[in-house]
């Protein structure tokens, strides 16, 4: 799978030590964490994950608990 995170995105150079990162496909009625995550809102990094209920994957990456499914994912490669 091929992701794209863009180069302002505040948990890149987290993303690019830790090489992981989780996909969390967002619950129906969970718009303010779509806003939030999206560049929407006012938080910004670590802060984004204060809303919601979050536990750790096996590669250590974040994912929220009620997800309505959830990719863990290891970085491979970057261009």
């Amino acid at each position: 799978m091929m992701v794209s995170i863009g180069l302002t995105t505040s948990a890149l150079e987290t993303i690019r030590e830790a090489r992981h990162f989780a996909i969390s496909y967002v619950p129906k009625g969970r718009e303010d964490l779509v806003r939030a995550f999206g560049g929407g809102g006012s938080l910004n990094g670590a802060d984004r994950f204060g809303p919601g209920d979050w536990g750790v994957l096996s590669t250590g990456a974040p994912a929220l608990a009620n997800a309505v499914g959830v990719i863990d994912c290891r970085l491979e490669e970057t261009l």
